[in-house]
């Protein structure tokens, strides 16, 4: 993963002036540590939040406490806030963030484990969200979603593909 993200990855973000930021939940800063193991990744990425906890999702990224009570942290709609939340913070041309059950046991909203939300933003806020389904053990589903979200983001930066503008 590496490679392509020192090959493929990084000359794309420099070719385009793109600087990137995560949110990231059920990776745990995977996608920013990820990013970072490449000399250079100075020049685009800006900085992470790991939001692992409902409080910090409220008080750091300032998640309405019930919204977040209403939808559960592995929801859509927590996603989007989440990724938002790093393009205000950061000042990113992206964000990307990450939002799932990981196991070994549910979140009580009725999710299954494996279940991963992730949000692509960018700056003019249009978004792509995907609701993914893993299987495997959490290590397993973890690496997954951390390369999916890369390959993803590398798919969305080469093809300038966003679905939406997200309206407030």
């Amino acid at each position: 993963m590496e490679n392509f993200i020192k090959d493929k990855l990084f000359p794309l973000c420099l070719e385009k002036n793109i600087t990137i930021s995560t949110v990231e939940s059920c990776t745990g800063g995977g996608i920013a540590n990820l990013l970072t193991n490449v000399a250079g990744s100075s020049k685009y990425f800006l900085g992470s939040i790991v939001a692992y906890s409902n409080d910090v999702k409220i008080n750091e990224l300032n998640i309405d406490r019930k919204v977040l009570n209403l939808f559960g942290p592995c929801s859509e709609i927590i996603a989007r806030e989440m990724a938002l939340a790093g393009i205000k913070k950061f000042h990113s041309t992206y964000s990307i963030a990450t939002t799932g059950l990981l196991g070994p046991s549910g979140d009580g909203w009725t999710n299954d484990i494996g279940l991963v939300y992730l949000a692509i933003f960018n700056q003019y806020f249009h978004s792509k969200i995907y609701k993914l389904h893993f299987k495997g053990d959490r290590k397993d589903i973890k690496k997954r979603v951390i390369n999916f979200a890369i390959f993803a983001f590398f798919r969305i930066l080469k093809n300038n593909n966003l679905d939406e503008k997200v309206g407030f």
